[in-house]
């Protein structure tokens, strides 16, 4: 078999070999594997740079993915998994997955806690207590210890402050005495993730 052509298209390169198109991949790839026209290349050696090129595609999605939004390790899997399908009509094995994680980690390109951090300031700014982020991060697939750990430490806003204003935004200018006002009120509050015992001493000292 004869690598028969290189055509260089919107950054990528298209391999032929014996006239049919093979396999895509970069400049770069091309370069270190010092593809070139006429060169002769075996079936087996074929498969592998195929793979190659593959791992290399991989590789740079879930770099894209990891830069362009907020994921867990599972959602860039999952997201991962999306596009093999669509590009190679076939799943990310774990194997390989692990290998183009260690990749993205071992460059920093991936810092879970720089990223719980930011979404916990995210959630916190919608009003969200500490049961509804840890939840809703831990459902993402985001470390339990780094959730815990970061929540601990009761980065951003005091939830106090924001059960305070939940509380007068519901109740309004209704009246405090009335139980099942202050139920509704409650209920609310507990809704968007906070403590039944933090709601009931910013209560008692709103309303003593």
């Amino acid at each position: 078999m004869v690598i028969s052509q290189l055509l260089y298209k919107n950054e990528r390169v298209q391999v032929f070999v014996d006239n049919k198109y093979s396999f895509s991949c970069t400049t770069d790839f091309v370069l270190e594997q010092r593809l070139f026209k006429d060169r002769e290349i075996e079936e087996q050696e074929l498969e592998t740079l195929k793979k190659l090129s593959e791992d290399e595609a991989l590789r740079i999605r879930l770099i894209n993915y990891a830069y362009s939004k907020f994921s867990s390790k599972r959602e860039l899997y999952d997201k991962l998994n999306t596009y093999s399908n669509k590009k190679f009509r076939k799943k990310v094995s774990k194997d390989d997955f692990s290998k183009l994680w260690k990749f993205i980690e071992d460059r920093g390109i991936y810092d879970e806690e720089k990223i719980v951090k930011a979404l916990i300031k995210h959630y916190q700014e919608k009003k969200k207590g500490n049961r509804f982020i840890e939840s809703s991060l831990l459902q993402k697939g985001y470390s339990k210890d780094i959730v815990k750990e970061l929540l601990k430490e009761n980065i951003g806003e005091d939830p106090k402050e924001t059960i305070k204003e939940l509380i007068e935004k519901k109740l309004g200018k209704g009246d405090k005495s009335d139980m099942k006002l202050k139920a509704r009120v409650y209920r609310y509050v507990l809704s968007r993730g906070f403590d039944y015992e933090d709601i009931s001493k910013v209560w008692k000292l709103l309303y003593k």
